[in-house]
């Protein structure tokens, strides 16, 4: 099995260019700041909007949903050098 290093490298490069991987990263990365939001939850409280609390999880759904639909092309598509 040949592995073609082109299309790696193009889709590893489209990856960064990718808003969704971008925010899906994000997400990846929040639980290891959910230890020091816990403790300090009483500081952020005044600026969580009860809405916003019960219903984040539905947002996040929407706004990976209406990043992809914005996704066009391809990771290696949009990876490739012009």
């Amino acid at each position: 099995m040949k592995i073609d290093l082109t299309q790696i490298k193009a889709t590893l490069r489209g990856l960064w260019k990718s808003w969704t991987a971008w925010f899906a990263g994000l997400l990846a990365a929040a639980p290891l700041a959910l230890p020091m939001v816990q403790e300090n939850f009483k500081t952020f409280a005044p600026y969580i909007p009860d809405a916003l609390e019960s219903s984040f999880m539905q947002w996040i759904a929407v706004v990976i949903v209406l990043l992809r639909i914005k996704t066009t092309s391809s990771l290696a598509a949009k990876g490739e050098k012009k």
